[in-house]
Formats: C-alpha cells, structure tokens, sequence
C-alpha cells in the first residue's frame, strides 16, 4: 500500500522551505520520481534487505496497478481497460512465479540481492525524499484546470470550491 508521511517540514528565517517525506512507493513510482533532479533521495536496498523478508513483504503487500491504461503514443495514455480482471489476473501470475523464482534462487544459495531484484516489480520500497522546491515537480506531472479565470491542480480542487 502506498503512504506517504512528512517526517520534517521546516521554514528558516528567509522564508525558504525544507521538507522530508518518508514513502513506500512501488519501484514503478519511484523510477519516476528518481527521474526529478531537485530532489534528495535516500531508499531502501535491495542489496540490504533479507530476501525472506522481502519475499513475505511482497506476498503481504503485493503490488497490483488500480488500472489498465491502453496502448497509447507519448508518455501518458487517457484510455482505460473497463474490464481489467484477465490483467489482473496476468499481474499475479507473473507474481507468483517471480515470488517462487526468488524463493528457489534463495534456497539454491543465491545472493539476497539478485533473488529480491526478481520481487521487487510487484512490491513497494521506502524511500527519504527531502526537497525544498516542488513548483517544477508538479508542473511536469499535474496538469493545471483554468475555470474563470481561476486555476487549479486537479478536478477534485475545482470541483470542492
């Protein structure tokens, strides 16, 4: 399950704001996230953690996208599947066998760091996130609503106004 807690948020005597995420995100989050240069990250390892541990935290929490968006040109579609249970379906499959995989190479001796790397796809990271600027962050990723010449972030936003 994603969470998302502020850890730190502070102001210093200029005005300039500091603040400190902890999240655990799925890694198809976090690659995106990596991707935004004005922040400081510090996430957990694949390299670290026990590959029974991380294969318990996988079948507990497992990861499965809320929804199928279809093919599309460019970086982000508007179409959706409407009935998505086959996807689904397919996504634990592959689950399961990374999730049997994993364990096996475990088993067979191998290191805690390539048997996790097969998991981590269908399961979620922590992540340390401080950042201090967020105005090119959401300018690259949400769209902004212009109604009356008012502008909002999101529909909810306009709709609750």
């Amino acid at each position: 399950m994603v969470k998302v807690e502020i850890i730190k948020d502070s102001i210093n005597a200029q005005g300039d704001r500091i603040t400190t995420f902890m999240c655990s995100l799925t890694q198809t989050v976090v690659k995106e996230l990596l991707r935004h240069r004005m922040f400081s990250f510090s996430s957990s390892s694949m390299r670290a953690i026990p590959a029974l541990k991380v294969l318990e935290n996988t079948v507990e929490n497992l990861f499965i996208p809320i929804e199928w968006q279809k093919p599309h040109k460019g970086m982000q579609g508007t179409e959706y599947h409407e009935d998505k249970e086959d996807l689904d379906l397919e996504w634990e499959l592959a689950a399961l066998d990374a999730l049997v995989r994993a364990q096996n190479i475990h088993k067979m001796g191998g290191t805690k760091q390539m048997s996790n790397r097969l998991v981590e796809t269908f399961g979620y990271v922590n992540l340390l996130i401080t950042a201090t600027e967020f105005e090119n962050f959401y300018e690259l990723r949400c769209p902004i609503y212009q109604y009356n010449g008012e502008f909002f972030r999101s529909w909810k936003d306009l709709v609750n106004k």
